[in-house]
Parts: C-alpha cells; structure tokens; sequence
C-alpha cells in the first residue's frame, strides 16, 4: 500500500533576531504571569513597572494610517501591514503610563500579527492607551514607516498618515509643515505652517492627531516634518517644536 503524504502551508510572519531590551530588565516583575519576555511569535512584549521619563515635553508616540481600534471581547489580533517599499521595520508599543511594551522586527515587509489576547485584553489595556509606531535605521535617527492597523472587527483602509503626539503642557494653535528630504537633509522648500483643526485641551493624557492632509498628493519618499504647538499657559506665547522623519508611499 503505498502512504499519502500530505503537505500543509501555514503561513507565518518571519521576523529578524530581535532580543528584548536589556534596559527594561530591572522594571520587569517576573512574578506577574504577563511580564516583558520573549514571545511565541518572534517577539518580546509584555508588561513593566516603569515611570515615564521626566523632561520630555513633546513627542511622538504613534505614527499611523488611521487609528488603532479593537474589540476586547471579539478581536484576537491586530493586523500590521508596513508599507512594501520599507523592510526590516522596527516595531514598538506602549502605553501612556509606561506599563507595557512590545518590540519586535520585520525580516522584510510582510504583515505582522499582534496578538492582543495574550497581554493587551487580560490587562485590559484600551485602544486609547496604546501607541505605536514603526521606524527603520538607528534609533536616534529614526525615519518613521505609518503602520496600518486592522482587526476583524474594524477593518482600515485608511490612506491619511496621522501623527499622534504627546505633551505635558497645555498646547494650542498645534501647526505643521514639511519638505522633501533625504537621510534628514532638505531637497526643496519647505511649506507654509498648516494649521490642526485640534490641541491638547485641558486632558493632558489625550494625544494631539496631527493628520498630515498635504496640500497636493506627495511624491513618495521620505519627507521631514515640524510639528509646533504653542503654550497656552505662558504669557510669552513660548513654542515647543518636535521634529521628525516619515516616509510617506
């Protein structure tokens, strides 16, 4: 008789070597079931005891197509798809009071699947406490890559790159412009200051959505965006300005 062999295909994401950051070790309480480690899919997430860095007055805490959006009772994962001109993307999360975090790293440009039923939902972290973003090269030379984000129960097709900031004070008249430019450096002139339909409000805690609505269509490429809001509380109208790298497809 002879045997039947048979052959299944299962598809996976493939992720590059990416160890958990030795820096958060000493904020990781291994007796919490759900602490920072390695994970079955390739990558280290997990919760931290960790207090926000101090000093930081504005910064970018997610760079997406869209939002993030997910059922707790229905979703399993988050559908990540990075833009296929960009490989290798880093991909971190957090959440505002720094008790979470996810690092992992694409081999090339497949889609990524976070699977929020193993940390996020048991911890009952909300959409509206999570931020992530994905970059490619040195991290203190980051070029942001917009994730997209889908789950079952909200898909995404959103084209509008939307950048989510984060302030401790209270900012208003939020404005930005861009230029072409590459490996940081200008190629054009750069836009006027286009104004945000939104500021930080009295809740310190709610992102600032920068949606980058260009004027025109862009040329795909990396583009260097300023993103400046003005200090509502202080009498001099002082500014507070981050600068930052996307790649816009």
């Amino acid at each position: 008789m002879q045997k039947l062999l048979l052959f299944f295909f299962i598809p996976c994401t493939l992720l590059a070597q990416q160890p958990c950051k030795a820096i958060l070790e000493k904020y990781i309480d291994k007796s919490d079931r759900y602490h920072y480690q390695p994970r079955s899919g390739g990558y280290c997430e997990g919760t931290v005891a960790r207090k926000p860095v101090s000093g930081q007055r504005f910064e970018v805490k997610a760079v997406l197509k869209g939002s993030l959006r997910f059922n707790s009772k229905k979703d399993r994962e988050v559908k990540i798809t990075v833009p296929s001109s960009q490989k290798g993307v880093i991909i971190q999360a957090q959440d505002k009071r720094y008790t979470y975090r996810l690092d992992a790293q694409l081999a090339g440009t497949e889609t990524f699947y976070w699977k929020i039923n193993e940390v996020v939902i048991p911890n009952n972290y909300s959409p509206y406490e999570l931020f992530i973003f994905g970059y490619v090269g040195p991290e203190e030379k980051r070029l942001y890559v917009p994730l997209q984000l889908s789950t079952a129960s909200f898909p995404n097709l959103s084209k509008l790159v939307t950048v989510y900031m984060l302030a401790d004070e209270e900012l208003e008249n939020i404005a930005w412009r861009y230029v072409r430019c590459v490996n940081g450096v200008s190629k054009g002139a750069v836009s006027n200051w286009i104004q945000v339909n939104n500021s930080a409000g009295s809740d310190l805690n709610t992102p600032i959505a920068v949606e980058l609505n260009f004027p025109s269509s862009p040329q795909p490429g990396e583009y260097c965006i300023d993103i400046m809001g003005v200090v509502s509380t202080d009498s001099t109208n002082s500014k507070r300005v981050e600068s930052l790298r996307i790649w816009i497809d």
